[in-house]
């Protein structure tokens, strides 16, 4: 059901991260904003914290002071 609500919203699962006590879970998805998911999330039924929007962060190879690259 969930992903169904994501296509209608044009919301991609990317990846998820879980504690090995299984009690906490960071998901990634893309999505046109955070509006989206929450309410892809909502239709579905799914219980969730918070949703906020982020940008990605990676060492720049290029860079010769190691600094990041951001990618929005």
């Amino acid at each position: 059901r969930l992903y169904a609500c994501m296509e209608l919203r044009n919301v991609e699962w990317l990846q998820s991260f879980e504690s090995l006590d299984r009690r906490r879970k960071v998901c990634l998805f893309r999505a046109p904003d955070v509006d989206a998911m929450r309410e892809s999330l909502r239709s579905a039924g799914v219980p969730f914290d918070r949703v906020w929007a982020a940008a990605q962060r990676e060492p720049d190879p290029a860079a010769p002071d190691g600094t990041a690259r951001v990618t929005v």
